[in-house]
């Protein structure tokens, strides 16, 4: 889920000047991005488990 936190920290950065309005549209943007990509997230999480295994399953094991 890391992927996702760069993307919403970009948006508040860019959208300073208008804080009220733009603070609600980033909420629902980051709702709408957090319920779409949750599929995705979890699949990236265990494709990420499954390279350290094939890869470096013994080192990450001896830590």
């Amino acid at each position: 889920y890391k992927i996702g936190e760069l993307r919403s920290k970009e948006v508040p950065i860019k959208t300073k000047t208008h804080k009220r309005k733009e603070i609600s549209f980033f909420r629902l943007g980051y709702n709408i991005i957090r319920r779409v990509f949750y599929r995705v997230f979890i699949d990236l999480e265990a494709f990420i488990m499954l390279i350290k295994n094939i890869f470096g399953g013994e080192y990450v094991t001896s830590n």
